[in-house]
């Protein structure tokens, strides 16, 4: 006998859970207990017959054969009689509570609410609902996900509640029974709660402890500690209220920084990171609050602090420049403002993107910045905490706010910083996978390097990275030795700090801000300093200078490229995506950073193409137009810089798709004023069934049908080969070559023509004598000289022009399968001496 089950005080996604699991295992049947959460009682009142529910007390248990618990993964919790069970009875388990697991039999999955997990089971077996089943599970979800703002909510819960709203969700019948009005008795409990609270004040953030005893037991305190958090300004509560002979302790946070896990796990509940609850048995109210204040400092995580997310070093303006320059500023780097120093480098104020333009408007660009600058700055100690810039930003009204070290400006934090900040929470639980791929991934020596210079980046005061591809391919379990240490700071005095701790050498590269570390064991490591770059114009070489990793990152050409590992020992192992790349990785796409991206460096176009093909991505459907658009200022690189990427691209080609995908991205017609003919594209197929076959060819076969291909491809050759292959090409085309001549004949013709320059024309399409120039080619390879000019002189014969004319002479006769042997060659050369001196 099968036997569904789910926790004691069962929630609406317990129950929707359970209903759903029923569908997936008809023949098991539903086990309730009789102790049901607050917020399900009224809803069973009126539902509860549509279901065939079966109470403990009327199982079975030792009949037991597979037991499916939901929404718990513990069998302790479902309060069932355990000892009755037969031994080792197997287990399938659906839960979306940490540990997460991966095992076959089980799903324990990072989403919202349990009831998603089995609603995208049931979507993938095509089984109908009814529209209670509809309604109850909409209930599970909402209830589960805070409707859809419960930080644990996925875009998996979205793409469920999308299925469910398909399927006739009513969402009056959710409204109704998610947030039921209090009773009577819940409002007296709430008030008691209220009144009874005291506040602690942990590393910045408040956390209230309500306590309370009494006789009976009372459903919907879940509900009831929600509504306490609601009604304060705490960053987190905790509930504890003893009822009967057990205490019930329920956790709820408004804060990331508070995550009740292991607290509550330590007093035998579970529960979610900000969402937790226990049940102490036998245990007095003293005993449980003293418990707790015991254990409250593990609930709190360590302080963000300004230095820890800010941008630095910082970009900053003088007041004496003009509201000219910092336009330029700001257009040429991105910002929407920069602090303003004076000529002692103290910070007067702040110029804005608004400032600007209002000067501008009212022609005064030749002004300088002290005059519509604001002075009214507000400024925060680089110890500031996360929760305090959040404070300041929300109540004076500002998006940036420049951080001090005393008098100095040692960074900024904007809200990008702090978006990116919440962005790396999200990601933080895949830090210890990366932890291992970066093992996996590196030999023990690279490793344990790797670990040094993160521990040596925190104590020299600056931060450590490895960046772009190499964090791309372990995602994608690639091989990259392109292994270069990206410093948030000074690179090269980085380098050397490492040298004089360490041992070992450095070679600084004091124009790109990089030195190359190479150690006493003889590793080389490159540091290099983060980056920003801003292009004078359209395809033109891009200006770097030093900045900070987020503007490095901004810098990059593409999502997947744009990713960063921290290696600083404090947080090593932690990803830093500011622009969704790995979600990009996981759909398979490549997708720009920014719309001017094609415009500033129209190469990027070619590298789109040569990482879809190498990867098997396609290009984002918004990057795709952009490229398009983009295509123009291809015109403006130099034609060295263009070969070179169709190199690159030729170099990951295995068949025609990235030609095809420059075609579709409007390339070729760029370059040759002209989209390639169907003719040129049978020739580029054909020419890809060679090993080894050139670009220089292949860019050729696009443009020779036109009719202006000398012109165009003149401009593609950069080597004396592709000079030389330029001109045999023309050398053909000038003979009368016809099918019905003899080999001998095309040998006399084509012999000085080199055989990559025959094989390209005998590829394509368009030429009529195919066949013929492919036997003839064949033949000319196969052929083994009978004999030499040395042959020719131990005949009698003085080197002259007479060698050569005699021996193509030769060939042709062997051309023609006329002359086989050594000894039938030389009997022919003999005649023909003794022809020439009979003339003469």
């Amino acid at each position: 006998m099968k036997v569904i089950l789910s926790h004691q005080n069962i929630d609406f996604d317990g129950i929707a859970s359970m209903i759903a699991a029923k569908k997936l295992y008809p023949d098991a049947i539903l086990a309730i207990s009789d102790k049901l959460d607050r917020s399900v009682t009224p809803y069973m009142a009126i539902y509860r017959d549509l279901f065939q529910f079966s109470s403990y007390q009327d199982v079975h248990w030792d009949t037991v054969t597979t037991l499916i618990l939901v929404d718990v993964a513990s069998i302790s919790r479902t309060g069932i009689p355990t000892d009755e069970l037969i031994d080792d009875v197997p287990i399938k388990i659906y839960d979306h509570h940490p540990p997460f697991t991966y095992q076959s039999n089980h799903r324990i999955e990072e989403v919202g609410a349990t009831v998603t997990l089995l609603i995208e089971d049931l979507t993938n077996k095509n089984l109908s609902l009814t529209k209670d089943e509809v309604n109850l599970f909409g209930l599970g979800l909402y209830s589960d996900t805070g409707n859809f703002t419960f930080h644990s909510t996925t875009s998996r819960d979205f793409e469920a509640a999308a299925f469910l709203m398909k399927n006739g969700l009513d969402i009056e019948i959710v409204n109704r029974f998610v947030t039921p009005v209090l009773t009577e008795g819940e409002q007296q409990l709430f008030n008691t709660l209220f009144k009874s609270q005291t506040t602690h004040y942990l590393d910045g953030l408040h956390i209230i402890i309500a306590s309370y005893e009494q006789d009976r037991f009372q459903n919907g305190l879940s509900s009831l500690t929600e509504k306490l958090l609601d009604t304060s300004s705490a960053d987190g509560i905790i509930v504890i209220v003893k009822m009967g002979k057990h205490v019930h302790i329920v956790c709820r946070a408004s804060s990331s920084r508070i995550n009740f896990q292991s607290f509550i796990k330590n007093i035998g509940g579970g529960g979610h990171t900000q969402a937790a609850s226990a049940m102490i048995k036998n245990a007095t109210i003293e005993e449980s609050v003293a418990t707790v204040r015991k254990q409250l400092a593990t609930i709190i995580e360590k302080a963000v602090l300004a230095e820890d997310i800010m941008s630095s070093p910082v970009k900053t303006i003088r007041e004496d420049e003009k509201i000219s320059d910092a336009k330029e500023a700001m257009i040429r780097f991105g910002h929407t403002g920069f602090p303003v120093l004076n000529e002692d480098s103290q910070l007067v104020g702040i110029i804005s993107r608004r400032d600007v333009d209002k000067a501008m408007h009212h022609r005064y660009g030749h002004a300088p910045i002290k005059g519509y600058m604001t002075r009214d700055i507000i400024t925060l100690p680089h110890t500031a905490t996360m929760e305090e810039i959040q404070r300041d930003m929300m109540t004076h009204n500002i998006g940036r706010i420049p951080i001090m070290k005393g008098d100095k400006v040692v960074g900024i934090v904007s809200r990008s910083n702090i978006i990116s900040h919440l962005q790396k929470n999200n990601l933080k639980d895949s830090k210890p996978d990366l932890i291992e791929k970066l093992k996996g991934t590196l030999d023990s020596e690279q490793y344990q390097l790797l670990s040094l210079i993160g521990k040596e980046a925190d104590r020299f005061g600056v931060k450590a990275y490895l960046v772009g591809g190499f964090v791309r391919d372990l995602f994608l379990e690639r091989p990259n030795e392109d292994v270069d240490v990206v410093i948030e700071g000074d690179g090269i005095g980085f380098a050397q700090t490492l040298a004089t701790t360490h041992g070992g050498e450095v070679n600084p590269h004091e124009t790109f801000g990089t030195a190359t570390w190479t150690t006493e064991n003889h590793l080389k490591i490159d540091i290099v300093t983060c980056r920003t770059e801003y292009y004078e114009e359209s395809a033109a070489l891009p200006t770097v200078k030093a900045s900070n990793i987020h503007e490095d990152l901004t810098r990059r050409d593409f999502t997947i490229n744009a990713m960063a590992l921290s290696i600083s020992e404090h947080s090593f192992g932690e990803l830093l995506d500011d622009y969704q790349g790995l979600k990009d990785l996981k759909a398979k796409k490549i997708r720009i950073l920014h719309p001017m991206s094609f415009v500033e460096d129209p190469t990027r176009i070619f590298r789109a193409v040569r990482f879809a093909t190498r990867f098997g991505y396609n290009l984002d459907k918004e990057t795709a137009r952009l490229a398009k658009e983009a295509a123009t200022p291809l015109g403006q690189l130099s034609q060295t810089r263009l070969l070179h990427e169709i190199f690159l691209i030729h170099e990951e080609a295995a068949d025609l798709t990235p030609y095809k995908m420059l075609e579709d991205l409007n390339v070729w017609n760029t370059l040759f004023g002209h989209q390639p003919r169907k003719s040129s594209w049978k020739h580029v197929e054909n020419l890809l069934t060679k090993p080894n076959v050139d670009v220089f060819e292949v860019i050729l076969a696009l443009c020779l049908p036109l009719s202006s291909w000398e012109t165009l491809i003149t401009s593609f050759i950069t080597t004396a080969k592709s000079r030389s292959f330029v001109e045999g090409l023309k050398s053909f085309r000038a003979l009368q070559l016809d099918s019905t001549n003899r080999l001998n004949d095309w040998h006399e013709l084509l012999h000085g023509i080199k055989d990559d320059v025959l094989e390209f024309i005998s590829l394509d399409p368009l030429y009529p004598h195919q066949a013929t120039l492919q036997l003839y080619l064949k033949k000319r390879r196969e052929l083994t000289p009978l004999l030499t000019g040395h042959d020719l002189i131990e005949l009698g014969l003085k080197p002259g022009p007479s060698f050569r004319e005699l021996l193509l002479s030769l060939e042709s006769k062997q051309m023609e399968e006329n002359l086989l042997t050594k000894n039938e060659a030389v009997n022919w050369v003999l005649e023909e001496i003794n022809k020439i001196e009979a003339s003469q």
